[in-house]
């Protein structure tokens, strides 16, 4: 009777730990997981900026930081690396630099995008050693 009763006492220690090491249960509902690559439409709404500039300077600064490229020039010392700005783009449509966002207002913007230079080069070519920015426009 008593290894009985350890036996049930060492089963209920180990569901306990089982369920503690599990991490809470799933209700059904899923809470949003947050994406470091995306801006929505309700977090531009929440920093309340005027412009796209602002608003990636608030919530991701991190896109807008130059990179410097290393060439084979600046390797020998003949020429400095200079810093390359990240590219903006409108859905497909080159547009300029992150200077550009300043002129951009957030009222007619769905979403950003940010893509690293690999995946930039991938889906917008060439040119986009420091990533890109891509603004989704509201359609009209």
């Amino acid at each position: 009777m008593l290894q009985s009763a350890r036996r049930r006492l060492v089963f209920v220690a180990l569901v306990l730990i089982a369920t503690a090491c599990a991490g809470p249960a799933s209700s059904g509902s899923t809470s949003p997981r947050h994406d470091s690559t995306v801006i929505t439409a309700e977090d531009m709404t929440r920093v309340q900026a005027t412009n796209l500039w602002d608003v990636v300077h608030r919530l991701h600064p991190e896109w807008l930081m130059a990179r410097t490229a290393a060439t084979v020039g600046s390797l020998n010392n003949a020429a400095p690396a200079q810093p390359i700005d990240v590219q903006v783009f409108i859905d497909s449509q080159h547009v300029g630099t992150s200077e550009t966002l300043k002129q951009l207002v957030v009222s007619t913007t769905t979403s950003l995008k940010y893509y690293t230079a690999a995946e930039a080069q991938t889906r917008f070519g060439a040119g986009n050693l420091n990533g890109v920015i891509q603004v989704i426009m509201t359609k009209p």
